[in-house]
């Protein structure tokens, strides 16, 4: 959620040390989970003048909205 909010998404890749502030996580935890994501190919890990970046995927992009659907859903 929050790459989205930080409009991370495609080649606006967002530095891991402002998704970390964001998401207010330690690093071994932000490790961990971003291994996962970028796995299972909801993220893109890249390095950009020399720091580590993630942005969402379409797939992942594709599941974000599809959890904010349900949310909205259970809501009405």
């Amino acid at each position: 959620m929050s790459l989205w909010r930080l409009n991370g998404i495609g080649p606006r890749a967002i530095r891991e040390q402002i998704l970390k502030a964001d998401l207010k996580v330690e690093s071994e935890q932000i490790f961990q989970e971003t291994e996962v994501l970028t796995r299972l190919g909801f993220l893109d890990k890249l390095t950009l003048e020399g720091q580590t970046s993630f942005s969402l995927t379409s797939l992942g992009l594709a599941i974000l909205r599809q959890l904010e659907e349900d949310k909205l859903q259970e809501l009405g």
